[in-house]
């Protein structure tokens, strides 16, 4: 008999109002009548867009208000969209329990 691997599952961050973290839109969620949307679709379809952001607002249902570096505000940004800048300032809760 043999054992099989269980998919490993990605730590949850605990992100607070402040934290800098890496905002990666989803290109498939975006309106494609935008110009420059149908741009980036017909030349960078396998590359994935990165910006540096600051979180200003925790919103409910794990929602997220960013704000870029460019100074320009985006509201309700998804969880699965955001990852840590520098995985060291934040604690997994997964691995805050096993402590």
């Amino acid at each position: 008999m043999e054992l099989l691997d269980e998919p490993e599952e990605p730590p949850y961050y605990d992100y607070a109002r402040g934290d800098k973290v890496l905002w990666v839109p989803d290109v498939k969620s975006t309106t494609i009548n935008n110009t420059t949307n149908q741009y980036h679709h017909s030349t960078i379809d396998e590359e994935e867009l990165t910006y540096k952001a600051k979180i200003v607002q925790v919103r409910s249902f794990e929602r997220f208000d960013l704000l870029l570096r460019t100074g320009r505000v985006v509201k309700k940004v998804p969880y699965e969209q955001l990852r840590p800048r520098d995985v060291s300032d934040f604690v997994s809760t997964t691995t805050f329990m096993r402590r």
